[in-house]
């Protein structure tokens, strides 16, 4: 980031002064993180993850043996995992949820960015109710915002879904973006400092899509959706995501926070057993995963509706495929409305995951009606590795 005086104001004096209060800023956002740290860092100790098992017997067997370190201290912490077979769900947990209470098949985990097949979900029922179209682009929609690049305004609710809207995935200008970087370095929560996402994009310049643009990941975008969503339907973003996807699929436990903290009978997140962390939380950047939980008995019902034999309108707009992902050319790989599309030896899969400076998910359908749900409080257990075998396919 540059470093520049106010505006009218040239003297080295107030230059100086600014680099003070901006240095201040830094430290004190910094010492912050470190406090959060330390009060987590006092917690227990986890037992090893197979020493508690609940729900089906034979599924919590089959992850036990796919999990890291033999289960021990310094791998996984807790795990929850639910297939679905044909519109069956089978459920097990294992580990605890803070070293010491025992994971259920209804303890509530982060989802990080697995929020994003929800946020397009919600995408999906606007556009089957009308209300918005895939052309339509960011300046049309923000005719409220002046926007510093045309091509940026240009950018249409398909690029920014997919995506391929040629965006960074964190706002590169500003005074916040070294303070996420720290915080999420540190281990905190450096989502905490974004601001606005859309007047972020407002900012942004020397971006946007070209005509050689392909998939590129993009927690900007998203975040620019998911508040874009919100306005088209006229409620904020954690109503609109309950009233037209959560509830008339029953996902109950399924919660957006717009303060720090957990829900009730949540897990706590791990980087590795006996090393909590502070859970993210910004209600602005909710739509790509931040403050964001549920559970695997909701995810199992979302996939379910997924792979109904004839999904609602609104999740099946999500599974067309609509750009190419040269990364997975191997397996015929394109993205959707938020999913990652494969065609794995014949079974054509949908998937995406999660990741948070604790947490781990991951959720995957097939075109044969199975699919699988896989959630962590340890970023050591490898959630896409489980969840690929439970579902018999190969995965890089």
């Amino acid at each position: 980031m540059s470093e520049t005086a106010p505006p009218g104001s040239t003297s080295p004096g107030a230059r100086s002064q600014l680099w003070g209060r901006r240095r201040t800023i830094r430290w004190t956002a910094a010492a912050a993180v470190l406090a959060a740290l330390a009060a987590f860092a006092a917690g227990p100790r986890s037992a090893p993850v197979a020493a508690h098992r609940s729900g089906d017997a034979a599924l919590a067997e089959r992850v036990v043996g796919l999990l890291p370190d033999g289960q021990g201290a310094g791998g996984s912490v807790g795990v929850s995992v639910a297939v679905v077979d044909h519109g069956k769900v089978t459920r097990a947990a294992l580990g605890t949820t803070d070293g010491s209470t025992p994971v259920t098949p209804d303890t509530v985990f982060e989802t990080g960015s697995a929020q994003k097949v929800l946020t397009a979900s919600l995408l999906g029922s606007l556009l089957d109710a009308g209300k918005i179209r895939l052309t339509d682009t960011v300046g049309r929609l923000w005719p409220e915002y002046t926007f510093a690049d045309p091509a940026v305004a240009g950018i249409t609710v398909e690029q920014l879904a997919t995506p391929t809207a040629g965006l960074p995935s964190f706002p590169p200008d500003g005074p916040e973006f070294p303070l996420a970087m720290a915080g999420y370095l540190l281990g905190g929560d450096g989502y905490s400092v974004l601001g606005d996402p859309v007047r972020a994009l407002t900012r942004l310049a020397g971006h946007g899509p070209k005509p050689d643009t392909g998939f590129a990941y993009s927690n900007l975008g998203y975040a620019v959706l998911g508040k874009t969503l919100a306005k088209v339907d006229g409620r904020d973003y954690p109503t609109a995501l309950r009233e037209r996807v959560l509830a008339p699929l029953g996902m109950e436990h399924t919660t957006v926070r717009t303060t720090p903290g957990t829900p009730d009978g949540a897990i706590l997140p791990f980087h590795t057993a006996g090393s909590p962390v502070v859970p993210w939380t910004n209600p602005q950047w909710a739509a790509v995963g931040t403050g964001t939980w549920t559970t695997s008995a909701d995810l199992a019902a979302f996939l379910a509706a997924n792979t109904a034999p004839n999904p609602p309108a609104a999740l099946a707009l999500t599974h067309t495929p609509r750009a190419a992902v040269a990364d997975y050319a191997d397996r015929d790989g394109h993205i959707g409305l938020g999913w990652q599309l494969w065609n794995a030896g014949g079974t054509k899969v949908g998937w995406h995951n999660g990741l948070t400076n604790g947490s781990r998910a991951f959720v995957a359908y097939t075109s044969d009606q199975r699919a699988v749900v896989v959630l962590a409080n340890s970023t050591r257990t490898p959630t896409e590795k489980i969840g690929f075998e439970l579902l018999g396919i190969s995965a890089p």
